[in-house]
């Protein structure tokens, strides 16, 4: 994966986030000390520590339709779980990682 210190302004990263594990957000800066970011609610949030933990994400990549997670173009925790969760708000539970089948129980009757 591309990581923050290659990233531009106004493109997207995956920050840490306490409940969802990973969130896309856009980057406004970064020095060696943090990174502003925009979060999808607009608010700007400062994350200090080394810019290089966070990964870039390509654009159109959380757009993109994809029941084979082998077949993405970029490939993290943040884009994994993000596509994982797309899948099974749309009720389709299952998931393939090459020949592995990722299932996630929706605690109801399908």
């Amino acid at each position: 994966p591309l990581h923050c210190s290659a990233v531009k302004p106004c493109e997207m990263i995956w920050i840490p986030n306490e409940t969802e594990a990973w969130e896309a957000a856009q980057l406004v800066s970064s020095d060696t000390k943090s990174v502003t970011v925009k979060l999808k609610n607009g608010k700007e949030v400062k994350i200090p520590g080394a810019v290089t933990k966070f990964d870039a994400i390509p654009p159109g990549s959380l757009e993109e339709e994809c029941d084979n997670l082998v077949n993405l173009e970029n490939f993290s925790e943040g884009i994994i779980l993000h596509h994982v969760r797309k899948r099974f708000a749309a009720d389709e539970i299952y998931t393939f990682v090459g020949t592995i089948l990722v299932a996630v129980n929706p605690y109801k009757s399908l």
